[in-house]
């Protein structure tokens, strides 16, 4: 009989510091929110205008983005079967975090980013890196 090998390759799940990490240095970089609309009726979007990302769009690559996914909160976008399964498990097993830095993005002023992140980092035992 012959002996069958199957190889798998090791799914790599980012761990919440790099999540962290990854998200905060997209958005300092962008220095904007990523939305449609105008500031007084806008409307928080994964993918926005001039090529922005929201706090957990940013994690997504752009091969694995759908227009779908808009206006579903983290915990809704797990369960919608719009991410890779790789992907799906990543943010549920991060979910809490991306969560969180999701509803900074959307609902705190640009100004206060800073604050709230040191903030999220402390609650989640993660490390905020340095503002360069």
């Amino acid at each position: 009989m012959k002996e069958i090998t199957i190889i798998t390759q090791a799914k790599h799940m980012r761990t919440a510091q790099q999540l962290f990490e990854t998200s905060v240095a997209c958005l300092r970089t962008q220095g904007q929110k990523s939305f449609i609309g105008d500031m007084d009726n806008y409307s928080c979007r994964y993918r926005g205008s001039d090529d922005c990302k929201c706090a957990v769009g940013c994690l997504i690559m752009d091969r694995e983005y759908h227009e779908k996914m808009e206006g579903l909160l983290v915990h809704e976008l797990i369960t919608s079967g719009l991410l890779t399964v790789e992907r799906r498990d990543e943010f549920h097993k991060h979910q809490a975090l991306l969560s969180n830095l999701q509803h900074i993005h959307d609902n705190k002023p640009i100004l206060t980013w800073e604050k709230q992140w040191s903030m999220l980092a402390e609650d989640h035992y993660l490390t905020l890196p340095s503002n360069p």
